[in-house]
């Protein structure tokens, strides 16, 4: 019985002796760090490790932070070591409703990603988010993040909104994105993005465009001028073989022509032998 006290008694000194003192740095991951032997003989309590033979390998831990491993040679035995823990990053995931090719994801004034989605990591903080398009309106946020979070959110986009003004001579329809939305004078609202616009009036060519909206461009205004559609022109004569002009220029009788409608048209025919015969007509 007093031999088994002596050994224990030797024990425990010894365990005294070689007690080794682990800090935890920073000191918030002190706050709630663990302390496990990993490989070898010893025990750990509190921030003393206590090595019974040979090295004592131990792993630290802290919530919020990465593990760390570290060997207590016996060189170290009964000193105090020290031990750094890094800190686990914050995930970030964001998505825009609707989804946004090109949206651009700016942290702090850095851009950092583009798309509809975007994944981040970063360290616990607070942090300005930006997200901006062309044709959206700009959102900005405050991310308050925490160490090893993961947050997960939907950035609700607002299309940027200008004004349409159109006019032309004739007064005609008007048409955005195959959409009949009144006659010239015409303004109104529409949202950011490119549109095609058309313009119609009986009689004359349509005119055809595509403008853009943007957060740096938010007012179009055009005044059209439409032009009257051709006309066709065929011209028979009686007897064949004379000189037959239009507005003076020589023509072949029998051919199609495309003239300009709502212009004099003066059509002039002679041949050798007959009376020359001239009218004026418009189409």
């Amino acid at each position: 019985m007093a031999f088994s006290l002596i050994v224990l008694g030797a024990i425990i000194g010894a365990l005294i002796t070689n007690g080794t003192k682990v800090k935890i740095v920073p000191q918030v991951a002190a706050s709630e760090g663990k302390i496990n032997i990993s490989m070898g003989t010893g025990i750990a309590f509190g921030s003393m490790v206590y090595g019974l033979t040979g090295n004592v390998s131990i792993k630290i831990s802290s919530p919020g932070f990465f593990e760390e491993d570290y060997t207590i040679t016996e060189n170290e035995a009964g000193k105090v070591i020290e031990v750094t823990l890094r800190e686990r990053p914050a995930k970030i995931i964001g998505k825009t409703n609707p989804a946004v090719d090109k949206a651009a994801w700016s942290i702090d004034g850095v851009v950092l990603g583009e798309g509809p989605e975007f994944k981040h990591e970063l360290k616990a903080g607070t942090y300005e988010l930006v997200l901006s398009h062309p044709y959206y309106e700009n959102h900005i946020s405050t991310l308050e993040l925490h160490r090893a979070e993961r947050r997960e959110f939907e950035v609700r986009m607002n299309h940027t909104e200008g004004q349409l003004h159109l006019g032309s001579t004739p007064r005609a329809k008007v048409f955005v994105d195959k959409e009949f939305l009144g006659t010239t004078p015409y303004s109104g609202k529409i949202e950011g993005g490119l549109h095609d616009i058309r313009v119609v009036a009986e009689g004359y060519k349509p005119v055809s465009e595509t403008v853009e909206i943007s957060q740096t461009r938010k007012l179009i205004e055009r005044n059209y001028t439409l032009i009257h559609l051709p006309a066709s022109l065929t011209v028979t004569v009686e007897p064949p073989g004379g000189l037959l002009l239009l507005n003076g220029r020589e023509i072949v009788a029998e051919t199609t022509l495309e003239v300009n409608s709502n212009n004099d048209l003066r059509i002039s025919y002679v041949k050798e032998g007959y009376a020359g015969r001239s009218l004026s007509i418009q189409l």
